[in-house]
């Protein structure tokens, strides 16, 4: 099973269809500012419904600390597509059916019993203005949800410091 990304290294670049079927690459969306990935297993699940719908609930704490959320999933794009409208969500999801983005962050469920073999784990990666990983949160159990006030703390504290 692969590690996941370390802190300090340069983030691997990517495009890849968002929920709309836009070409979005992760460059020109961090645009000076960090960008938050949050990888989860699956559209409709509902501890992943959960998430992100408290990660919509705190996005402009987020964007206070200058810091973009971006979803990422192996659903295909008419499935964010359907969901994003459905939650009324107001940042992007994007669409890695391959799975090749959560395999470069090493954050894909490569497990053989595991229900979600072939998806993301839940997994929240900073990437910072210059590309550089600053933060890794990564959990093999699906169940589990991020401490969020604490990920929006440490997101603070690590771009203050870097």
């Amino acid at each position: 099973m692969k590690a996941p990304i370390a802190v300090g290294t340069k983030a691997p670049d990517f495009s890849a269809p968002g929920d709309q079927g836009e070409l979005t690459t992760l460059s020109k969306l961090i645009n000076g500012r960090a960008v938050l990935l949050i990888f989860y297993p699956q559209d409709w699940g509902w501890v992943c419904r959960n998430e992100i719908l408290e990660f919509q609930n705190r996005q402009e704490d987020f964007e206070e600390i200058g810091v973009r959320l971006v979803g990422l999933s192996t659903n295909l794009v008419v499935s964010h597509g359907v969901w994003s409208e459905h939650l009324n969500l107001k940042f992007t999801l994007i669409s890695d059916p391959p799975g090749h983005i959560a395999e470069a962050y090493g954050v894909l469920d490569t497990n053989d019993d595991s229900f979600n073999k072939g998806r993301s784990k839940r997994a929240l990666i900073l990437i910072d203005r210059e590309m550089i990983v600053r933060y890794v949160w990564v959990t093999e159990d699906p169940w589990l949800e991020p401490d969020y006030d604490s990920i929006l703390n440490s997101c603070s504290e690590v771009l203050e410091n870097s």
